[in-house]
């Protein structure tokens, strides 16, 4: 689920315009295209595609593994509950991923016990876990997910509190190049840039190449919620999704 969740907050979300009408039918990390988005009167391959694959993704949320019911994603979402977690529903409540929490709210027809699994993303570490307000303790299982097992009714909530870690990830490209990227928590970071295309500057650039992952991610500051600065520069990081428009386009790979 990570990796089809990285591919949903970042990629895929970026190829739908803000006003949730524009599409841009092709999307790289770095980008010098301007125009890229067009509102298009007969669907095409991206417009139609793209909502079908968020429906599928919203599909898979929550599902029942073995005995318990397997929360894949704290996406927001209502989710119908068979008749062995005591029908009803529950509501994923929250902004997630935007922000690190999510609350799930139990609404069963019935009192059942049984267990609740969940999953956290990439690059994240397991904060809080409170059921009704009170801090508890979620075991983490062989597949990966933190589970609780107890009886749930109709009004109980689980809050979830998770750390984004800001991560650097180094990839080879061609001709034996290096490049370097960032996330925070699952959301991919990058620079917003506006304006005709013009070479950029490239902060890594002539640092030492034995120089560490963990030793780049300290280079960045974050200087507001989800906004990151590269140290010594004027070059800010936001998550991906933020930095494509029609009068912007995106850099997500820097230069080693």
């Amino acid at each position: 689920m990570n990796e089809v969740e990285l591919t949903m907050f970042n990629d895929l979300i970026g190829h739908q315009h803000s006003d949730g009408i524009q599409w841009v039918y092709y999307s790289v990390p770095n980008d010098t295209r301007l125009d890229m988005y067009q509102f298009h009167i007969k669907y095409h391959c991206c417009a139609s595609s793209l909502p079908r694959a968020i429906e599928m993704f919203s599909s898979h949320l929550t599902g029942r593994f073995d005995d318990a019911l397997s929360i894949a994603s704290l996406s927001p979402a209502e989710v119908k509950l068979s008749e062995e977690f005591g029908g009803g529903t529950l509501e994923i409540k929250g902004n997630y991923p935007i922000e690190s929490s999510a609350e799930i709210h139990f609404k069963p027809k019935q009192t059942k016990r049984f267990t609740v699994e969940f999953h956290l993303p990439v690059f994240t570490k397991l904060g809080t876990v409170k059921v009704n307000g009170t801090t508890t303790i979620a075991i983490k299982n062989d597949r990966g997910f933190y589970e609780l097992e107890k009886e749930w009714k109709k009004g109980d909530v689980l809050s979830i509190d998770m750390n984004y870690l800001l991560k650097a990830t180094i990839q080879l490209g061609e001709n034996d190049s290096r490049w370097l990227a960032f996330n925070y928590g699952p959301l991919a970071l990058a620079e917003r840039i506006t304006g005709e295309p013009t070479p950029q500057p490239e902060p890594f650039v002539g640092i030492d190449p034995q120089t560490t992952p963990s030793e780049y991610a300290v280079m960045l500051t974050e200087t507001s919620d989800r906004v990151f600065t590269i140290k010594d520069t004027k070059i800010t990081l936001i998550p991906y999704s933020q930095t494509c428009s029609n009068e912007a386009r995106p850099r997500t790979y820097f230069k080693l």
